[in-house]
Protein backbone atom coordinates (compact mmCIF):
# COMPACT_ATOMS: atom_id res chain seq x y z
CA UNK A 1 0.00 0.00 0.00
CA UNK A 2 1.57 3.27 -1.14
CA UNK A 3 2.33 6.10 1.97
CA UNK A 4 1.55 8.62 -0.77
CA UNK A 5 -1.10 10.46 0.59
CA UNK A 6 -2.40 13.84 1.13
CA UNK A 7 -4.81 16.50 -0.14
CA UNK A 8 -5.43 17.18 -3.71
CA UNK A 9 -4.74 20.60 -4.93
CA UNK A 10 -7.67 22.89 -5.70
CA UNK A 11 -7.52 24.42 -8.31
CA UNK A 12 -8.17 28.59 -7.42
CA UNK A 13 -11.59 30.76 -8.53
CA UNK A 14 -10.67 33.25 -11.34
CA UNK A 15 -9.00 36.24 -9.40
CA UNK A 16 -9.09 39.60 -9.93
CA UNK A 17 -9.76 41.26 -13.16
CA UNK A 18 -11.56 39.61 -15.94
CA UNK A 19 -8.47 39.03 -18.70
CA UNK A 20 -9.26 39.14 -22.53
CA UNK A 21 -7.74 37.11 -25.76
CA UNK A 22 -8.30 38.29 -29.08
CA UNK A 23 -8.04 41.25 -31.28
CA UNK A 24 -9.55 44.55 -30.68
CA UNK A 25 -9.54 47.91 -32.15
CA UNK A 26 -8.02 50.34 -29.06
CA UNK A 27 -7.51 53.95 -27.97
CA UNK A 28 -5.04 55.46 -25.72
CA UNK A 29 -7.29 56.29 -22.59
CA UNK A 30 -4.75 57.21 -19.95
CA UNK A 31 -0.79 56.37 -19.30
CA UNK A 32 0.35 55.54 -15.52
CA UNK A 33 -2.69 56.34 -13.97
CA UNK A 34 -2.16 56.88 -10.22
CA UNK A 35 -4.80 55.11 -7.86
CA UNK A 36 -7.72 57.26 -7.86
CA UNK A 37 -7.24 58.01 -11.47
CA UNK A 38 -7.15 54.46 -12.54
CA UNK A 39 -10.28 53.41 -9.74
CA UNK A 40 -11.95 56.04 -12.11
CA UNK A 41 -11.31 55.04 -14.81
CA UNK A 42 -12.16 51.34 -14.24
CA UNK A 43 -15.62 52.45 -12.25
CA UNK A 44 -13.77 51.55 -8.75
CA UNK A 45 -14.01 53.29 -5.29
CA UNK A 46 -11.29 54.61 -3.85
CA UNK A 47 -10.37 53.75 -0.24
CA UNK A 48 -8.03 54.71 2.55
CA UNK A 49 -5.92 51.18 2.53
CA UNK A 50 -5.28 51.59 -1.46
CA UNK A 51 -1.98 51.06 -2.40
CA UNK A 52 -0.06 54.06 -4.59
CA UNK A 53 0.92 52.34 -8.14
CA UNK A 54 4.92 52.58 -8.46
CA UNK A 55 6.23 53.18 -11.82
CA UNK A 56 10.16 53.49 -11.25
CA UNK A 57 12.14 51.56 -9.45
CA UNK A 58 15.65 49.50 -9.72
CA UNK A 59 17.48 46.44 -10.54
CA UNK A 60 20.58 45.56 -10.00
CA UNK A 61 21.32 49.52 -9.26
CA UNK A 62 19.79 50.00 -12.95
CA UNK A 63 17.29 52.72 -13.13
CA UNK A 64 13.80 51.02 -14.58
CA UNK A 65 10.49 53.09 -15.31
CA UNK A 66 7.19 51.27 -16.51
CA UNK A 67 4.82 52.45 -18.70
CA UNK A 68 1.38 51.24 -19.10
CA UNK A 69 -1.19 52.48 -21.45
CA UNK A 70 -4.69 51.42 -20.34
CA UNK A 71 -6.21 51.12 -24.08
CA UNK A 72 -10.46 51.59 -23.88
CA UNK A 73 -11.82 48.67 -26.58
CA UNK A 74 -14.28 49.88 -29.32
CA UNK A 75 -17.71 48.30 -28.95
CA UNK A 76 -17.02 47.59 -24.71
CA UNK A 77 -18.03 50.39 -23.21
CA UNK A 78 -16.17 50.37 -19.52
CA UNK A 79 -13.75 48.17 -20.83
CA UNK A 80 -9.80 48.92 -20.47
CA UNK A 81 -7.11 46.76 -21.19
CA UNK A 82 -3.11 47.53 -19.84
CA UNK A 83 -0.57 47.50 -22.49
CA UNK A 84 3.19 47.80 -20.45
CA UNK A 85 6.51 48.28 -21.67
CA UNK A 86 9.42 48.31 -19.22
CA UNK A 87 12.44 50.41 -19.69
CA UNK A 88 15.94 49.72 -18.57
CA UNK A 89 18.65 53.16 -18.31
CA UNK A 90 21.19 51.02 -20.10
CA UNK A 91 22.13 50.24 -24.05
CA UNK A 92 20.48 47.89 -25.76
CA UNK A 93 22.59 45.65 -26.61
CA UNK A 94 22.21 42.07 -28.39
CA UNK A 95 22.51 38.82 -27.26
CA UNK A 96 25.97 38.42 -28.23
CA UNK A 97 26.78 42.22 -27.03
CA UNK A 98 28.64 43.45 -29.86
CA UNK A 99 25.64 44.95 -31.35
CA UNK A 100 24.21 48.40 -29.75
CA UNK A 101 20.34 49.52 -30.87
CA UNK A 102 20.41 53.24 -32.19
CA UNK A 103 17.15 55.08 -32.18
CA UNK A 104 16.09 58.28 -33.78
CA UNK A 105 13.67 61.27 -33.98
CA UNK A 106 11.10 59.39 -36.07
CA UNK A 107 10.88 56.63 -33.95
CA UNK A 108 13.00 54.05 -36.32
CA UNK A 109 15.59 51.83 -34.68
CA UNK A 110 18.91 49.97 -36.70
CA UNK A 111 21.47 47.85 -34.70
CA UNK A 112 25.36 48.94 -34.98
CA UNK A 113 28.58 47.02 -34.00
CA UNK A 114 30.12 48.86 -31.30
CA UNK A 115 32.89 48.24 -28.86
CA UNK A 116 32.54 48.12 -25.07
CA UNK A 117 32.78 51.69 -24.33
CA UNK A 118 29.34 51.95 -26.71
CA UNK A 119 31.54 53.33 -29.41
CA UNK A 120 30.32 53.25 -33.14
CA UNK A 121 30.28 54.23 -36.76
CA UNK A 122 27.52 55.16 -38.67
CA UNK A 123 29.20 54.25 -42.23
CA UNK A 124 26.93 51.27 -42.31
CA UNK A 125 24.00 52.94 -40.98
CA UNK A 126 21.39 54.00 -43.63
CA UNK A 127 21.10 57.13 -45.28
CA UNK A 128 17.17 57.51 -44.52
CA UNK A 129 18.10 56.43 -40.36
CA UNK A 130 20.26 59.63 -40.64
CA UNK A 131 18.61 62.10 -42.83
CA UNK A 132 14.89 63.21 -44.39
CA UNK A 133 15.07 62.42 -47.63
CA UNK A 134 12.53 63.54 -50.18
CA UNK A 135 12.29 61.06 -53.20
CA UNK A 136 11.35 62.81 -56.48
CA UNK A 137 11.09 59.90 -58.67
CA UNK A 138 11.47 56.20 -58.69
CA UNK A 139 13.31 53.49 -61.39
CA UNK A 140 11.47 50.61 -62.10
CA UNK A 141 13.54 47.04 -63.15
CA UNK A 142 12.01 47.94 -66.53
CA UNK A 143 14.42 51.34 -66.18
CA UNK A 144 11.63 53.47 -66.47
CA UNK A 145 11.34 56.56 -64.36
CA UNK A 146 8.06 57.57 -62.84
CA UNK A 147 7.00 59.69 -59.82
CA UNK A 148 5.32 57.46 -57.50
CA UNK A 149 6.62 54.35 -56.37
CA UNK A 150 5.54 51.29 -57.74
CA UNK A 151 6.19 47.95 -56.81
CA UNK A 152 9.57 46.38 -57.39
CA UNK A 153 10.66 50.55 -57.66
CA UNK A 154 13.80 51.97 -56.37
CA UNK A 155 14.76 55.73 -55.15
CA UNK A 156 16.26 57.48 -58.44
CA UNK A 157 16.84 60.86 -57.92
CA UNK A 158 16.63 62.57 -53.98
CA UNK A 159 17.00 65.53 -52.15
CA UNK A 160 18.47 65.77 -48.82
CA UNK A 161 16.08 67.88 -46.01
CA UNK A 162 18.41 67.91 -43.28
CA UNK A 163 20.00 65.25 -40.62
CA UNK A 164 17.27 63.53 -37.93
CA UNK A 165 18.62 63.41 -34.92
CA UNK A 166 19.41 59.99 -33.46
CA UNK A 167 21.28 58.23 -30.16
CA UNK A 168 21.84 54.56 -28.48
CA UNK A 169 18.46 53.43 -27.08
CA UNK A 170 17.91 52.35 -23.98
CA UNK A 171 16.23 48.88 -23.13
CA UNK A 172 12.90 48.99 -24.24
CA UNK A 173 13.07 52.45 -26.00
CA UNK A 174 12.07 51.48 -29.84
CA UNK A 175 9.26 49.63 -28.46
CA UNK A 176 7.89 52.60 -26.80
CA UNK A 177 8.90 54.49 -30.04
CA UNK A 178 7.42 51.89 -32.42
CA UNK A 179 4.04 52.07 -30.53
CA UNK A 180 4.11 56.08 -30.42
CA UNK A 181 4.36 56.00 -34.31
CA UNK A 182 0.96 53.87 -34.32
CA UNK A 183 -0.42 55.67 -31.39
CA UNK A 184 0.21 59.29 -33.12
CA UNK A 185 -0.62 57.74 -36.40
CA UNK A 186 -1.39 61.51 -38.27
CA UNK A 187 2.43 62.66 -37.23
CA UNK A 188 3.64 63.56 -40.60
CA UNK A 189 7.12 61.32 -39.87
CA UNK A 190 8.40 62.53 -43.26
CA UNK A 191 8.69 66.37 -42.27
CA UNK A 192 12.30 67.80 -40.86
CA UNK A 193 9.93 68.99 -37.20
CA UNK A 194 8.72 65.57 -36.71
CA UNK A 195 10.29 64.55 -33.23
CA UNK A 196 9.47 61.39 -30.73
CA UNK A 197 12.35 61.05 -28.83
CA UNK A 198 11.69 62.01 -25.13
CA UNK A 199 13.32 62.57 -21.91
CA UNK A 200 14.04 59.27 -20.30
CA UNK A 201 15.53 61.06 -17.28
CA UNK A 202 12.21 62.59 -16.94
CA UNK A 203 10.65 59.02 -17.22
CA UNK A 204 13.26 57.36 -14.71
CA UNK A 205 12.42 60.27 -12.26
CA UNK A 206 8.62 59.58 -12.60
CA UNK A 207 7.63 62.19 -14.41
CA UNK A 208 5.30 61.26 -16.76
CA UNK A 209 3.58 64.41 -18.29
CA UNK A 210 5.14 64.62 -21.33
CA UNK A 211 3.82 61.58 -22.47
CA UNK A 212 0.23 62.08 -20.97
CA UNK A 213 -0.23 65.15 -22.66
CA UNK A 214 -0.66 63.38 -25.90
CA UNK A 215 -3.73 61.55 -24.61
CA UNK A 216 -6.18 63.36 -27.88
CA UNK A 217 -3.80 65.40 -29.24
CA UNK A 218 -4.39 66.51 -33.16
CA UNK A 219 -1.75 63.79 -34.41
CA UNK A 220 -4.26 60.20 -32.58
CA UNK A 221 -7.45 61.88 -34.18
CA UNK A 222 -8.63 62.78 -37.89
CA UNK A 223 -11.85 65.30 -38.76
CA UNK A 224 -14.90 63.32 -40.37
CA UNK A 225 -17.82 64.83 -41.18
CA UNK A 226 -16.90 68.10 -39.13
CA UNK A 227 -16.26 65.92 -35.95
CA UNK A 228 -11.94 64.95 -34.60
CA UNK A 229 -12.58 61.05 -34.55
CA UNK A 230 -9.87 58.77 -32.47
CA UNK A 231 -7.82 57.25 -34.90
CA UNK A 232 -6.51 53.84 -32.82
CA UNK A 233 -5.34 51.04 -34.11
CA UNK A 234 -5.93 46.96 -33.79
CA UNK A 235 -4.68 45.13 -31.30
CA UNK A 236 -4.25 41.27 -30.07
CA UNK A 237 -4.52 40.73 -26.32
CA UNK A 238 -3.32 37.42 -25.08
CA UNK A 239 -2.57 36.20 -21.27
CA UNK A 240 0.55 34.99 -20.28
CA UNK A 241 0.89 32.41 -17.65
CA UNK A 242 3.83 32.75 -15.00
CA UNK A 243 6.73 29.94 -15.56
CA UNK A 244 7.39 29.39 -12.38
CA UNK A 245 3.13 29.61 -11.04
CA UNK A 246 0.55 28.10 -13.72
CA UNK A 247 -1.74 29.53 -11.30
CA UNK A 248 -0.91 33.12 -12.11
CA UNK A 249 -1.71 34.77 -15.11
CA UNK A 250 -1.04 38.17 -16.70
CA UNK A 251 -2.96 40.70 -19.19
CA UNK A 252 -0.76 41.23 -21.94
CA UNK A 253 -1.05 42.64 -25.65
CA UNK A 254 1.34 41.88 -28.69
CA UNK A 255 3.93 44.27 -29.07
CA UNK A 256 3.06 44.73 -33.01
CA UNK A 257 -0.22 46.20 -34.40
CA UNK A 258 -2.37 46.20 -37.55
CA UNK A 259 -4.07 49.32 -38.61
CA UNK A 260 -7.31 50.52 -37.51
CA UNK A 261 -9.22 49.35 -40.36
CA UNK A 262 -8.22 45.70 -40.13
CA UNK A 263 -10.59 44.61 -37.06
CA UNK A 264 -13.45 44.57 -39.94
CA UNK A 265 -11.23 41.94 -41.59
CA UNK A 266 -10.66 39.96 -38.36
CA UNK A 267 -14.36 40.45 -38.01
CA UNK A 268 -14.61 38.61 -41.43
CA UNK A 269 -13.04 35.55 -40.44
CA UNK A 270 -9.71 37.41 -41.26
CA UNK A 271 -10.71 37.25 -44.86
CA UNK A 272 -8.45 40.37 -46.90
CA UNK A 273 -9.95 42.33 -49.20
CA UNK A 274 -6.74 43.20 -51.47
CA UNK A 275 -3.06 42.16 -52.07
CA UNK A 276 -2.13 45.10 -49.63
CA UNK A 277 -4.07 43.98 -46.64
CA UNK A 278 -3.21 40.86 -47.39
CA UNK A 279 0.83 42.15 -47.25
CA UNK A 280 0.37 43.71 -44.33
CA UNK A 281 -1.57 40.57 -42.26
CA UNK A 282 1.32 38.42 -43.83
CA UNK A 283 4.00 40.33 -42.00
CA UNK A 284 2.11 40.36 -38.67
CA UNK A 285 1.70 37.33 -38.54
CA UNK A 286 5.36 36.51 -39.47
CA UNK A 287 5.81 38.37 -36.25
CA UNK A 288 3.09 36.08 -34.39
CA UNK A 289 4.65 32.77 -35.64
CA UNK A 290 8.10 34.23 -34.97
CA UNK A 291 10.46 33.97 -31.92
CA UNK A 292 9.32 37.13 -29.88
CA UNK A 293 5.46 36.19 -30.76
CA UNK A 294 3.26 36.28 -28.09
CA UNK A 295 4.47 34.21 -25.04
CA UNK A 296 1.02 33.04 -23.85
CA UNK A 297 -2.87 32.05 -24.74
CA UNK A 298 -4.17 34.16 -27.63
CA UNK A 299 -7.06 33.28 -30.45
CA UNK A 300 -6.85 35.41 -33.77
CA UNK A 301 -10.33 36.16 -33.58
CA UNK A 302 -12.57 38.71 -32.42
CA UNK A 303 -12.13 39.67 -28.58
CA UNK A 304 -13.38 37.77 -26.10
CA UNK A 305 -13.06 36.81 -22.48
CA UNK A 306 -9.88 34.47 -21.14
CA UNK A 307 -11.31 31.00 -19.77
CA UNK A 308 -8.55 29.35 -17.52
CA UNK A 309 -9.82 25.99 -18.67
CA UNK A 310 -9.03 26.33 -22.33
CA UNK A 311 -5.56 27.81 -21.66
CA UNK A 312 -2.51 24.79 -22.27
CA UNK A 313 0.12 26.87 -20.20
CA UNK A 314 -2.42 27.36 -17.06
CA UNK A 315 -3.07 23.74 -16.85
CA UNK A 316 -2.04 20.75 -14.52
CA UNK A 317 -1.01 18.70 -17.44
CA UNK A 318 2.93 18.60 -18.51
CA UNK A 319 3.65 21.60 -20.13
CA UNK A 320 6.57 22.08 -22.99
CA UNK A 321 9.03 24.37 -22.42
CA UNK A 322 7.38 27.30 -23.05
CA UNK A 323 10.42 29.66 -23.87
CA UNK A 324 11.79 27.06 -26.23
CA UNK A 325 9.52 25.49 -27.78
CA UNK A 326 8.12 27.86 -30.83
CA UNK A 327 5.52 24.77 -32.17
CA UNK A 328 3.86 25.09 -28.96
CA UNK A 329 3.58 28.46 -28.69
CA UNK A 330 2.24 28.46 -32.25
CA UNK A 331 -0.29 26.13 -31.69
CA UNK A 332 -1.87 27.88 -28.40
CA UNK A 333 -3.58 30.56 -31.28
CA UNK A 334 -6.77 28.11 -31.38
Amino acid sequence: MSTIGGKRKEKKEFEGFQKYIGFFRGHVAAINPDRDQLNKLLGKESKADDKDIDYTGEKEDVRTAKITFWLSVDGHDGLFIPHTITLKDEPWRNNTGDKIQLVNQTGDSQWVEADEDNEYSTDEVFDSFLNFVNIKDWTLPSGDIVENWQKGAKPNEKENLGEKQHRIAIVGESELLDFMKVWLADLDLRDPSANLLLDTNKLFGGNFKELQSLIGNEFSVRSNKGDEVPIGFTALAYVRTDSEDSEKQYQKVFRQFLPPNFIKYINNNCKMPDNYSKDIWEKFMKEVDGKYGPDGHFVLEPLKEYNQDDDFYASDKVRPDVENDDKFKASSKY
